[in-house]
């Protein structure tokens, strides 16, 4: 009898989005509560049934009702693992661009803007509490126009500093403090006139600090720097494509401010969470992805790469302040290592390696510097992003990194489109040894951007040993003795600073 009033009156109960875990039973015409239950209880309460014998028919129902939630499970955690998959992939992009964000500046300066990042600093002296010499690495070519008056740590430069400092003379007279950076009607001054400055901006902080004047004719720093530029910093070797006159468009400005509560605050604090001992920064020493996977296996290689910058526009609209990042909460992708698949940079049968551009395809690899033809050397990583999410000029100099903060290099180049091309070209902070391949052939020197390698000519670690260890003063990198620090190794390293080798 119970039984039968099982088959004819047994409606669905269902959970959440619709998996079937047990039938409301009832005898009559009317069924008590609703045919759908959306919590443990409310499937209790629909189990309560009108004129039903209470005697053995019930834990066959019981047995029935389990088998049914059993034969809908794997269906539920399929769908419970993808939602779980999700929040992990959203928290570790969280994680990666938050950090990003804390290193990285939009660099305003006259007739230009680009993004910049916190490589190192002076550890302070004396009475002093915060630093206020600070190492901001970009793209060569971000910073290529500036009219530095002065070259005190014997760089390659782009202007005359001879015909700078004659104008800067000339022109004495001229005052701009409240010029906005941001403004076109800058780029006649520096021109004309020699006229200087620049400012680093945060989209936290730019707006109340009026961080698009220029600080240095606002009397907060002193006049920037060239401290280091990637130009005839290898030796010439044609077996991986090194010509006399080579270029990496990398370069390092030297901010000195004033006022270390001003340098705090300009810089959000960043050496009080990032001090000698501090384990985890961003690592700025990665091994290249060729150390630590064969070219064959890269295609292999599906992991986001996070960027964040200031572009100068966005979606079609100006930004002067604002920041924006690579990652689509849609598809859940940042940037993703990339192929030529149609052929825009190789012939149709030439040899290439997935997700690495021969650096000399672009604009045939050349490019000006100080009246020179300089060569660029090695490799891209080619990325592909987005829509939107390839961010626009002004974003140059910005930085990739993978989930765990491991650096891979600053975006140089982009495909040009109005909503941001598909592709994205990553120089990389450094390189093994490539020379692989008959047709289309991938040559790329040994270089490392920061340490240097063997035979090198320059690097930021030569310029720091040159220019600030030989004036009884330490970095926070050469504190760190030039490795990434981890609670694996922290101990060791810290053996070594009390050792003081």
């Amino acid at each position: 009898m119970a039984l039968n009033v099982f088959v004819k009156w047994g409606l669905p109960v269902v959970v959440g989005i619709g998996g079937v875990v047990g039938y409301s039973i009832n005898n009559s015409h009317h069924i008590k509560g609703s045919g759908v239950a959306n919590s443990e209880a409310q499937y209790n309460s629909a189990l309560d049934v009108d004129n039903v014998s209470y005697t053995e028919e019930v834990p066959q129902l019981q047995e029935t009702v389990w088998a049914l939630q059993q034969s809908h499970h794997p269906v539920q955690e399929q769908l419970r693992e993808k939602e779980t998959n999700r929040e992990r992939i959203k928290a570790e992009a969280k994680q990666a661009l938050d950090k990003i964000h804390e290193y990285t500046f939009r660099i305003f300066s006259p007739c230009g803007a680009g993004t910049g990042w916190i490589l190192d600093y002076q550890l302070p002296e004396g009475n002093k509490k915060y630093p206020t010499v600070w190492y901001i690495a970009t793209n060569a070519h971000v910073i290529k126009n500036l009219k530095f008056s002065d070259n005190p740590y014997h760089q390659e430069m782009n202007t005359s500093v001879a015909r700078n400092r004659r104008l800067r003379y000339a022109y004495w007279r001229n005052r701009y403090e409240h010029l906005s950076l941001w403004d076109d009607a800058t780029c006649e001054p520096a021109n004309r006139y020699g006229y200087f400055d620049l400012s680093l901006s945060k989209s936290n902080l730019g707006p109340k600090m009026g961080l698009d004047k220029g600080m240095y004719f606002n009397e907060k720093i002193l006049e920037p720097r060239l401290f280091y530029v990637a130009t005839n910093f290898l030796k010439e070797d044609e077996s991986v494509g090194v010509k006399k006159e080579n270029y990496r468009d990398f370069a390092i400005l030297e901010i000195e401010f004033k006022d270390e509560d001003y340098a705090r605050q300009v810089t959000d604090g960043f050496a009080d969470k990032y001090k000698v001992d501090s384990t985890d920064a961003i690592n700025v020493f990665a091994k290249p992805l060729e150390s630590r996977y064969s070219l064959e296996d890269l295609k292999n290689y599906d992991e986001n790469l996070y960027n964040l910058g200031y572009p100068g526009s966005y979606m079609g609209k100006k930004e002067k302040f604002a920041h924006h990042d690579n990652f689509n909460e849609e598809a859940l992708e940042a940037a993703k290592l990339a192929g030529d698949r149609y052929n825009w940079y190789y012939d149709a049968g030439e040899q290439r390696t997935f997700g690495f551009l021969d650096a000399k395809r672009i604009s045939r690899g050349e490019k000006k510097w100080a009246g020179k033809t300089k060569t660029r050397v090695g490799h891209f990583y080619m990325v592909r992003e987005h829509k939107w999410q390839n961010l626009s000029p002004g974003s140059s100099g910005s930085m990739y990194t993978d989930k765990d903060g491991n650096m891979l290099g600053v975006k140089s180049v982009r495909e040009a489109s109005e909503s941001g091309g598909k592709h994205s070209f990553i120089t990389p902070l450094r390189s093994d040894r490539i020379n692989k391949g008959e047709k289309g052939t991938l040559l790329s020197p040994a270089y490392d951007l920061i340490k240097g390698v063997d035979g090198q000519i320059s690097s930021y670690k030569s310029q720091v040993e040159t220019y600030v260890l030989n004036k009884n003063r330490n970095t926070w990198l050469n504190a760190r003795h030039w490795e990434h620090i981890t609670n694996d190794n922290k101990h060791t390293v810290k053996q070594v600073w009390l050792k003081g080798s």
